[in-house]
């Protein structure tokens, strides 16, 4: 399992870093397939989520305003997986691009 720790020293906002592709590194089609596998997996990740959706029934026995705030964080999640399909994408075209 991959760390997620949150004392990365990287800000996501910054520009990707796209791996060289050279003889002794891994081979560039290799690079895309990996790529593409992990934008999948998030795509994927990003359907689950969205059938997870907050419904107003689970929050009506709250204070009002816990469901609109529930709403507001669900699609605060899904941004943010569509930003790393987004980053991935970047990383992707880099690797093409060599």
């Amino acid at each position: 399992m991959i760390s997620l720790s949150a004392g990365s020293a990287h800000s996501i906002s910054d520009k990707p870093v796209v791996p060289t592709v050279h003889l002794n590194g891994t081979d560039k089609q290799d690079l895309l397939n990996q790529l593409q596998e992990a934008i999948g997996s998030v795509e994927d990740a990003g359907k689950s989520l969205a059938k997870a959706s907050p419904h107003l029934r689970d929050y009506y026995t709250q204070p009002k305003g816990e469901w609109n705030r529930a709403q507001d964080q669900h699609e605060a999640r899904i941004v943010k997986l569509r930003e790393i399909v987004k980053e991935l994408e970047t990383i992707a075209e880099g690797v093409i691009d060599q």
